[in-house]
């Protein structure tokens, strides 16, 4: 699947506002390599409005890697 259907699918799921998108998320976040793709998977999970200590416990800085979001 192309990054551009990706990052669509991301934001969509974002969206939707639905809680149990941010399983599918999450993964996609984690194994996503496309810079476009994470950042739309970040704003998706944003707009989700996730409980900051949910977010704490069960999604750690390494997971993330926003670090390799800077356009540097």
């Amino acid at each position: 699947m192309s990054p551009l259907v990706r990052r669509v699918a991301a934001r969509a799921l974002g969206d939707l506002l639905k809680q149990d998108s941010v399983g599918p998320l999450i993964s996609l976040l984690e194994r996503e390599e496309d810079n476009e793709v994470r950042r739309e998977t970040l704003i998706a999970l944003e707009n989700l409005c996730l409980d900051q200590q949910w977010w704490t416990d069960n999604v750690g800085t390494s997971t993330v890697r926003t670090d390799r979001l800077s356009n540097d």
